[in-house]
């Protein structure tokens, strides 16, 4: 970050987010098509180049908009932080996995100049809060998830899976509009390649063990 003057530490991280609270049935390429969704960032124009039209909306109007059927559908977080905002109240479906965001992180960012001024000891100890931060984000919200989802099913709620061929399809995308802005950034090239190295490290996970909650072959709860 030396070229914005900042210095940044690691202060959340949160798993996969919904995909879409819809007033539609979304489950592939063609049902998407056309779908007037509320979105943000890089997916109003990956989502715009899979046959939806995107629209960037403030948080505060999303509500307002899904309710009123100015969109069809929103993205907006994972579970338990949707829950309290109501989305699953005035959209039946919710749709799964979240190829748009699979994970996203919060940075902590501090005035390089004002950094400088803090003692090492206390840099130290703000890092640390950072990391400490980062764990028990991760920790609770994605547990927090499941409890969120289970209300959303038992309360009415339908819910459905993105097909093979649409989640397959929007990776490419995903990755043929980040070759694009990596070609005329040098950052995030740099970047890009970083988070690119990891995933290849991690596809070896899967060979070695079961994937969280993979396991179905679950005992009685005992009396």
């Amino acid at each position: 970050m030396e070229s914005f003057g900042v210095v940044s530490i690691p202060c959340g991280i949160f798993p996969a987010e919904i995909f879409l609270h819809s007033k539609k049935k979304v489950t592939n390429l063609a049902e998407y098509k056309g779908i007037k969704q509320r979105t943000a960032g890089a997916w109003a124009e990956v989502g715009g180049s899979l046959g939806a039209t995107t629209v960037i909306l403030p948080g505060a109007e999303v509500y307002a908009a899904l309710e009123r059927g100015v969109i069809d559908a929103t993205e907006w977080s994972s579970p338990s932080v949707n829950e309290p905002v109501g989305f699953h109240k005035i959209a039946k479906y919710i749709v799964f996995p979240g190829v748009h965001q699979p994970g996203a992180t919060q940075e902590c960012e501090f005035n390089k100049a004002a950094w400088g001024k803090i003692s090492p000891r206390d840099q130290k100890l703000i890092e640390l809060a950072g990391r400490l931060r980062t764990y028990d984000s991760w920790a609770n919200t994605a547990y927090n998830d499941l409890g969120a989802y289970r209300r959303m099913e038992k309360g009415g709620n339908t819910m459905l899976r993105l097909d093979d061929e649409f989640i397959n399809t929007a990776q490419k995308a995903g990755n043929d509009w980040a070759d694009k802005v990596a070609a005329t950034n040098p950052k995030f090239k740099e970047i890009l390649n970083h988070q690119r190295q990891f995933q290849m490290d991690m596809s070896v996970y899967s060979k070695m063990r079961t994937a969280p909650g993979a396991r179905t072959a679950i005992g009685a709860i005992l009396k």
